[in-house]
């Protein structure tokens, strides 16, 4: 568990800066006083295209921070350690992941276009 959470956080705290600037950027506009059909929809449009490229480029770097710990157990027989500790390693990441999208999910769902 510590393991894939050391992998997940890691590719997590490389694109937090644009995670955190889509997500300031959003609130701002939604504290704006006066809004435009417009602008709202640009606003949905840049919130999706970019949690895409945020999560693509997560994906990247956790596999890019993965690979070689995953390299280096290829290079070992197949023992019941082994399999145990690749089955945790991807439970633990769907369940690191899936807690970053249930905090996630009410932050962006709260966003003023999207309500």
């Amino acid at each position: 568990m510590a393991i894939t959470g050391f992998f997940i956080l890691n590719a997590l705290f490389l694109v937090a800066a644009e995670l955190s600037l889509l997500i300031f950027l959003a609130q701002a506009y939604c504290a704006v006083p006066q809004r435009t059909a417009q602008a709202d929809l640009a606003l949905k449009t840049l919130v999706v295209a970019g949690l895409i490229y945020i999560a693509a480029k997560f994906i990247y770097e956790f596999r890019n921070k993965a690979q070689d710990k995953l390299k280096a157990i290829q290079k070992e027989k197949w023992s019941k350690e082994k399999v145990f500790f690749v089955v945790c390693f991807a439970v633990f990441t769907v369940w690191f992941i899936w807690q970053i999208c249930l905090v996630m999910s009410p932050i962006v769902s709260d966003l003023c276009v999207f309500r």
